[in-house]
């Protein structure tokens, strides 16, 4: 994980954040899974880095938007898509 993704994890502590735009940082390694605890964000785009996978623990609960494009992501489609039941755009 690069140092810059390790310190986003600190935006965990903004629990009103609504939007959150990390794209085109050369972030490397995953999306930090404390930033599942931002219950109140609905938009997440960290589109245009270099991440490898996508997996966190849980939260996220009110996602709607959320830009994964041009990332390094692997595998299937993370089982906890499934939980983000208010999920508009992928």
């Amino acid at each position: 994980m690069s140092f810059l993704l390790r310190s986003i994890v600190e935006l965990a502590n903004l629990p009103d954040l609504r939007y959150l735009y990390l794209q085109e940082n050369l972030f490397i390694g995953r999306v930090p899974p404390e930033l599942g605890t931002l219950e109140n964000l609905p938009h997440l785009d960290v589109g245009n880095n270099h991440l490898v996978s996508t997996i966190w623990e849980g939260g996220f609960s009110v996602l709607r938007n959320l830009y994964l494009d041009n990332n390094y992501l692997g595998g299937g489609i993370p089982a906890q898509l499934a939980n983000l039941t208010n999920l508009a755009i992928l």
